[in-house]
């Protein structure tokens, strides 16, 4: 409920990059002509700026429990990067191999504590699923889908959850094959 509260929320600010924390707050990025601003928004609608970054982030994250690192990836080139959520100091892990993919979402599963991230070729045509690693940005393909999903949730229980933008349908995602499979039209 917290992170569809932080996305709407985020929406109607004009936001990008939502992440969710375990409390009722929510991270996103701001677009501001010559750069982005890294921003905290609660569910009352007050937006506080925490930091700025140069980058276009496509998707983020927090990784286990830790609430106070969320990382990003960028829309352009991969670069993967650690935010402190509290400093708004953004550090380089390093750029991801996606091939000529471009990542669209960033999920954490808590049953492998693993970082996943679902990327999408040029057209849209097919979405690919990658495990990425938060120390060196290194992926792993784990398997594509014929479908142009967008945005990655893993549930407790492993399950993946996206948007098929095709088919305006939301879809759950086998984090073990990148498989996709229509749970119904949103």
């Amino acid at each position: 409920m917290k992170i569809v509260l932080s996305a709407m929320l985020a929406a109607l600010v004009g936001l990008t990059s939502v992440a969710a924390s375990a409390f009722t707050v929510g991270y996103a990025s701001r677009f501001l002509g010559g750069g982005f601003d890294l921003v905290r928004l609660d569910l009352d609608g007050y937006v506080s700026t925490i930091g700025s970054n140069d980058m276009l982030p496509s998707a983020g994250a927090f990784a286990g429990d830790d609430y106070s690192t969320q990382y990003i990836v960028d829309f352009n080139v991969g670069r993967l990067e650690s935010v402190d959520v509290h400093t708004g100091h953004v550090t380089l892990i390093g750029i991801a191999d996606l091939g000529e993919n471009v990542p669209i979402g960033l999920g954490w599963d808590p049953t492998s504590s693993q970082m996943f991230l679902l990327a999408a070729d040029d057209p849209c045509t097919t979405s690919t699923l990658y495990v990425i690693d938060l120390v060196s940005a290194a992926t792993l393909e784990l398997g594509s889908t014929p479908h142009c999903i967008s945005g990655l949730a893993i549930g407790a229980d492993g399950v993946g959850y996206g948007v098929d933008l095709d088919e305006d349908a939301l879809v759950s995602i086998d984090i073990g094959t990148g498989a996709s499979a229509m749970i119904g039209p949103i």
